[in-house]
């Protein structure tokens, strides 16, 4: 047969039966409401007892039975109140886990409301096994899902390490790449700054050249006029020249006039003047020489 072990633990907000507006309370633990019994210790003047009591009772039919506890006021004198009931059904214990739960506590008729509540800590072991061992084993899997717990936050810790250092890795990228783009924009400027005092260089070469041709044109045109000063000297010489020959040509024909009229002695001055005429001509031929 298997046992049922049961913790009676405390009741709260139970109903008032004595005159001062208390209760002596106690309970009745029996499977199926049948002996054998299991009777607490009375708690007087109380509406919120506290036991923590352990029983345990042998189940016969697990699929049937039922724990019924029981909770009445005690009076010294005279039959005892009934306070209510809380009815369990064993089948609902069959995983072999013990329940720690809060059990709302029913009037004198089934599934009837009463007033108040039971604290019932139960553990159906078909083996037999102590009561407390189970209890032992539910703290070690509290402290396994403790320790699950840690090892998560452990790992979240680190997942937002990681994130973290994402982070700070994606900012360094980023302002690598503002500086990258800082040093391009610097470079394009120098680059438009070479291109721009290269094209004012050529500029001023053209200008040069610019003042260059001009100088030639100006010493073109200078020359040029040189050229045409010269012509018109040399015209002006031709000019002399032809005057010269006409003044010479007119003084032949006026000596030749004149030797008609002139007598021998007018021929002899005529002479004399023609030859002082001639040294003139020869000595001013020299100096020019």
């Amino acid at each position: 047969m298997s046992k049922l072990h049961i913790k009676l633990i405390e009741a709260r907000g139970l109903k008032s039966a004595d005159v001062g507006g208390k209760s002596d309370p106690y309970c009745s633990v029996s499977i199926n409401g049948t002996k054998p019994f299991h009777k607490s210790k009375v708690v007087k003047k109380t509406l919120d007892p506290v036991w923590n009591e352990t029983y345990t009772l042998t189940i016969k039919d697990p699929v049937k039975d039922n724990l019924v506890v029981a909770i009445s006021d005690w009076d010294r004198i005279g039959s005892h109140d009934l306070l209510g009931i809380v009815r369990f059904p064993v089948a609902a214990l069959m995983d072999n886990q013990p329940k720690d739960e809060w059990h709302n506590i029913e009037g004198k008729k089934k599934n009837s409301k009463g007033k108040g509540k039971l604290h019932l800590i139960l553990h159906y072991a078909p083996t037999g096994t102590p009561f407390q061992k189970k209890v032992v084993q539910k703290q070690q899997q509290n402290n396994m899902m403790n320790q699950n717990q840690n090892q998560m936050m452990g790992q979240q810790n680190m997942m937002n390490q990681q994130n973290n250092m994402m982070n700070q890795q994606n900012m360094m990228n980023n302002q690598m790449m503002n500086q990258q783009n800082m040093m391009n924009q610097q470079n394009q400027m120098m680059n438009n700054q070479m291109m721009n005092n290269q094209m004012m260089g050529q500029n001023n070469m053209m200008g040069q050249n610019n003042m260059m041709n001009n100088q030639m044109m100006g010493q073109n045109n200078m020359m040029g006029q040189n050229n045409m000063m010269m012509g018109q000297n040399n015209m002006m010489g031709q000019n002399n020249m032809m005057m010269g020959q006409n003044n010479m040509m007119g003084q032949q024909n006026m000596m030749s006039g004149k030797k008609m009229k002139v007598n021998k002695k007018d021929k002899k001055k005529m002479k004399k003047e023609m030859k002082k005429m001639k040294k003139k001509d020869k000595k001013k031929k020299k100096k020019k020489k």
